[in-house]
């Protein structure tokens, strides 16, 4: 996923854990604002945001095979923006397997 999207209306997000999910962070406080990230439990794989620009990468490794709470928060001076997602890593053979035994909603699974 390539694009931007606005804090306070980032959606649960899921990615494969051998592909990247890329997105520009949009806040409503304007040029100059600071953006910082937290994420519970912490990724195995490489989890960034870019302080200046807010451009947010992630690239999932085979262990983090679970649901990850991620906080992305922006400030300017004493203002902020701060919002909380879910974001989900599957194995392919996970999906797979899942896909033969019941249906699956795969309407947030980015590829």
């Amino acid at each position: 996923m390539a694009g931007t999207l606005k804090l306070g209306s980032i959606p649960p997000l899921s990615v494969w854990h051998d592909e990247v999910l890329t997105f520009n962070v949009m806040t409503g406080l304007g040029p100059g604002a600071k953006f910082s990230l937290r994420a519970a439990p912490i990724p195995a794989g490489e989890m960034t945001l870019d302080p200046t620009s807010g451009f947010f990468k992630f690239a999932p490794t085979a262990e983090d095979r679970r649901e990850i709470s991620i906080w992305i928060r922006a400030q300017k001076e004493k203002n902020e923006d701060i919002q909380k997602f879910v974001r989900c890593a599957f194995l392919r053979e996970d999906f797979k397997q899942t896909r033969s035994h019941q249906s699956v909603d795969t309407s947030l699974i980015l590829v």
